[in-house]
């Protein structure tokens, strides 16, 4: 028994994925003193959140920008033991709405207690009516508290909306101008449970869940910096370019990862931390489908526009655009090589998310398409340079009946749990949703049912 135990321990907990999802469950089960092998099918760590070289712009460009607000703790948490902190410059939430000969709009928040944060700026929002000013902080005192209607996952959030009498331009210059960034949905495609339980989050987190987080340095080179302080600091063991092909069961439970290279890995329990199509084909070859129910998700796309000038042309941090696509405007120049640098105002990126309605264009079209409207809409000169990058599968689409169709960490095979940001995490799918499912699943893993210890 003794001798038995000892092998136990020495296997591995292998963690199938090198997203923000599969390095927080690596770092959560090395902090406990679980030894943890990360297979990566990819030659690089950050999953979905990934940078590469552009040589016409000689920059290092994002596959899409991404935003944490102040309300993203654990993430903000694993970078800060990391010592990676200051890859993200917090700055308090102060947006400006840019609706061309409409006028303009500012969101903001204030040192208020509570939902009472957003009440200044939504007040004072030109952009809405006075009775649809109303209605959206009716809504907010709605939302911040919980709603217990378990049929709201049958409705849109838009269906929602529309029972509460808010008009078609309030859902437009306000609940798709957040929404839609926050879900990578509008508010006629998301659940309205989903959005209900993230805007009364939003709502009950004060002005310093409100704050924005803007990452300071490419995608890319913050997750090898992460996944390089897992390996040289806990002593987490990588192995990229290896696909997992199957996970082996012996007596019902886990006991193996088999890779597609034929490599076999001897496992106490294994975490799954790769997208749902990706953990469905992985069941399916493992002969697990009828013991783990995969939910059957829709992707949704984002489009991002990096935009190159000869001169300075912005002179904020972020503006958010309701009539271009709902597009959200950064400084990238600013945000990657400081204030007042020659990149400053010169170099931006526009994020589109749910950009299904421009997904039958591709490359230079959409770029220049871009360019010319963005540049009509801010009353500056077009990019000297433009580049489109698809974001296919951004994440996940949250329609309605997805939200409690997402599964816990827990699966009915001893042994195998799931991360990624498509699973139950309370969290629409985003980075800090991603990194909270890794902590969970670790969590998981080391409890008296998941029977893993040092």
């Amino acid at each position: 028994m003794a001798s038995s135990q000892r092998l136990d321990a020495d296997r591995p907990v292998v963690v199938i994925g090198a997203g923000w999802a599969g390095l927080a469950a690596a770092h959560e089960l090395r902090r406990a003193g679980v030894p943890v092998v990360v297979l990566e099918h990819a030659p690089t760590p950050g999953g979905r959140t990934f940078s590469f070289f552009d040589p016409a712009s000689g920059e290092m460009l994002d596959n899409g920008e991404h935003v944490l607000l102040g309300l993203c703790t654990a993430f903000a948490r694993l970078l800060d033991e990391a010592g990676l902190g200051s890859a993200v410059a917090w700055q308090g939430l102060r947006i400006p709405v840019r609706a061309g000969r409409r006028g303009d709009g500012l969101l903001y928040s204030k040192r208020l207690p509570g939902r009472w944060h957003l009440a200044p700026a939504l007040l004072r929002y030109s952009l809405l009516s006075l009775a649809d000013r109303m209605r959206v902080l009716q809504a907010g005192a709605r939302l911040a508290r919980p709603l217990p209607a378990p049929q709201l996952d049958t409705i849109t959030f838009a269906d929602w909306l529309r029972d509460h009498h808010h008009s078609v331009e309030g859902i437009h210059d306000f609940w798709d101008l957040v929404g839609t960034a926050v879900f990578n949905a509008r508010s006629d495609q998301v659940s309205a449970e989903l959005a209900a339980e993230t805007f009364g989050l939003l709502m009950r987190s004060g002005w310093r869940g409100g704050r924005l987080g803007l990452f300071t340095r490419p995608l890319g080179d913050l997750s090898q910096a992460y996944s390089h302080h897992l390996k040289e600091r806990l002593g987490v063991r990588f192995e990229f370019g290896q696909r997992a092909e199957q996970i082996l069961t012996e007596g019902g439970r886990v006991h193996a990862v088999a890779t597609r290279s034929g490599k076999l890995i001897a496992a106490r329990a294994v975490v799954a931390a790769v997208p749902h199509d990706r953990f469905a084909a992985l069941i399916a070859r493992s002969g697990l489908t009828t013991r783990v129910n995969v939910p059957a998700l829709a992707w949704s796309p984002i489009l991002n526009v990096y935009l190159f000038y000869s001169e300075r042309v912005f002179h904020g941090t972020v503006a958010a655009l309701p009539d271009v696509w709902g597009a959200f405007v950064f400084n990238r120049g600013r945000l990657l090589h400081g204030v007042d640098s020659a990149n400053d105002g010169r170099a931006l990126v526009a994020s589109i998310s749910a950009a299904d309605g421009l997904s039958g264009r591709r490359g230079r079209d959409i770029a220049d398409t871009v360019n010319v409207t963005l540049a009509q809409s801010l009353g500056i000169p077009p990019a000297s340079y433009a580049k489109a990058v698809w974001q296919p599968h951004a994440t996940f689409l949250a329609a309605p009946g997805t939200h409690r169709a997402r599964p816990s960490t827990i699966t009915a095979v001893p042994g195998l749990f799931i991360a990624g940001d498509w699973t139950n995490t309370g969290w629409p799918a985003c980075l800090e949703g991603a990194v909270r499912s890794g902590i969970t699943a670790a969590m998981a893993c080391r409890s008296p049912a998941g029977g893993v210890r040092p």
